[in-house]
């Protein structure tokens, strides 16, 4: 069975060309090494370095307070 090397771009998957393999065959995808964003996909942390770094100083060091939403309703089925 051939190897090919497609392109991910706009949220979807493209070939270079159709490809003679019989319907159900089961694929594997990950990104080349090599390829835009692999190294960053390596981890489980996809925000890039000193995210929260330049949040904190943009938005100051003061503490955030969320008002209450209310009571919120007890499930009995849960």
């Amino acid at each position: 069975m051939q190897i090919i090397t497609a392109t991910f771009q706009a949220g979807r998957i493209e070939l270079p060309g159709s490809i003679d393999w019989p319907d159900g065959t089961q694929v594997e995808i990950r990104p080349l090494p090599g390829s835009v964003h692999s190294e960053s996909m390596k981890s489980d942390n996809f925000l890039p370095k000193g995210f929260f770094e330049s949040l904190r100083a943009h938005w100051g060091t003061e503490a955030f307070e969320r008002p209450s939403q209310g009571e919120l309703q007890q499930r009995e089925d849960w």
